[in-house]
Formats: structure tokens, sequence, C-alpha cells
């Protein structure tokens, strides 16, 4: 006997629980997608306002812009990629982070050189020309954003810190659009625009620096107090009767004289899992 059409579409669709997990995931995604139409839909109305020239120039720049996205957008797919299932997530934190700065001012140089130096083959036009210029370092600033910001994206996803990332993406998009509105108003013009959508960059990456950090892996409390008598060595921190204490990401190793312990504790304290380790 055949299924009924209900059943068969009944089959095709998620779950409660499907749906409910989906909506953790897709609430930041799509409030950062809503955010960046509107910021950069008003951006675009600020440079329409300006002049023929301005809006020229801006509509390079943007192509510019997305064109370097992609170089930076795969620190975030790494991070959500690798960093979930990683022993060990603060040292690879910190290394996709130094790539993406590495990548980040790649970026720019590239974007610089092109805009100084082969600022013709965007147009034939010497005002539009002069514009570009003049906007270069701006937008050069933007793009060295991208990537770093783009790695600590993928960090904060991988760590599931979804209600933060909500959180701050529809308080950014709406401090851009109001801040797009006020200079388009007041008619500063594309420059003041730029210089804000680069303040709001930096901000960004500020802001997930710092969440970033606090959420990186702390010692237990009874292991932070100082001993008067303790010395480093090594990044170990060797105590009176040649007991050594050192933390790594989470982990604490024991060393004494010949022999060493590794302990590994959870987020709460407690601990999970002790091996003996050779010299």
């Amino acid at each position: 006997r055949l299924p009924t059409i209900s059943k068969a579409v009944r089959r095709l669709l998620p779950s409660r629980k499907e749906v409910k997990t989906f909506s953790r995931y897709a609430k930041p995604l799509v409030v950062t997608l809503l955010g960046k139409i509107a910021a950069y839909s008003t951006l675009a109305h600020v440079a329409t306002a300006d002049s023929v020239e301005a809006t020229a120039a801006h509509r390079i720049l943007m192509g510019l812009y997305w064109a370097f996205w992609p170089f930076a957008e795969v620190g975030s797919q790494i991070g959500q990629a690798f960093l979930p299932g990683a022993g060990q997530k603060w040292p690879l934190t910190r290394r996709l982070l130094r790539v993406g700065v590495g990548v980040g001012v790649g970026s720019a140089l590239a974007a610089t050189a092109a805009l100084y130096s082969s600022g013709a083959i965007f147009t034939a036009d010497a005002a539009v020309v002069q514009r570009l210029r003049g906007l270069a370092p701006l937008a050069a600033a933007c793009v060295a954003c991208l990537a770093p910001m783009c790695a600590a994206e993928g960090a904060l996803l991988a760590e599931r810190d979804l209600v933060f990332l909500s959180t701050f993406y529809a308080i950014n998009a709406a401090a851009m659009v109001t801040a797009f509105s006020v200079i388009e108003r007041v008619g500063l013009g594309i420059g003041a625009a730029w210089c804000a959508m680069l303040a709001f960059q930096v901000a960004r990456l500020g802001a997930f620096g710092l969440r970033l950090r606090r959420s990186r892996p702390k010692p237990p409390r009874w292991a932070t107090d100082a001993w008067a008598g303790a010395r480093e060595e090594n990044g170990m921190r060797w105590f009176p009767g040649g007991v050594g204490l050192r933390f790594e990401n989470g982990a604490v190793r024991i060393a004494h004289r010949s022999k060493a312990v590794e302990r590994r504790f959870d987020d709460s304290g407690g601990l999970v899992d002790v091996r003996f380790l050779g010299e």
C-alpha cells in the first residue's frame, strides 16, 4: 500500500526537536544577514546622495571589498569545522587568529596596490580614480579587519556562543544604520561613511576578541594562589620540594623529580583523566 500524500509530506518536514536545534544556529545567521543588508544598503544610499563620482567609487570599493570576503570566510569555516572536536581549543584558536591577521594584512596590501597602482583598470574617469585613491586607505583598513574578524566569529560559533552573536549583531546593525542615516542627513559625504564603517569593523573585532578572551580556559582556583618560594622555569612553576605545576588549556601538569603526571579537569573543576608521563 502506497503512503498517502500527507504522510509523505510529514516525512520531509523536520521534527520539533530538529527545528529547535536548527533555530539556535539560524537566529544569529538570519540576524547577521538582515543586519548586513540594512547596513550596506544605507551606506550605498549615502554614496548616492553624495555625487555621481562618489557613487561610482563606492561601487568599485564594495566590489573589491566583497572580492576579498571569501578569503576571510575560510577562517570562519575552519574554526567551525575543527575547533569543536579539538582536545586543546585555545592554542588552535590563537593559531587561527594569527592566520587571520596574516590573511587580512595580505588582502589589505593587495587592495591598496589595486587601487593605487591600477585604479585606471576600474574606470577611465579621472574624477572617480581620484575619489578611489582618496578612499583607498579606509577601504584597505576595512579589508584588513575581515579575516581576523571572521576567524574570531568562527571560534565563537564553535563555542556555541550564539546568544552573544545574535545580540551583538542586532545592536551593531541598528547602530550602523543609525550612523549612516545621520551622515546622510548632515551631508558629511562618502568619506565619513567609510570612516564610520571602519570604526564599526574595529569595534566588532575588539568585541569578538574580548569575548574569546573571557572564554579562555582558566586553571582551578586552588592552583592559582601564589607561593612565595615558587620559581618559573620553561613555563613550569617549581615549588619547594621539587614539585612543579604547569597549566595548558585547562590541563594541569604536575611534575616531581623524574616522574610526571598529567591531570585533566572539566569546566566545573572535576577531575577527568590522570595519566603518568615519562621523562
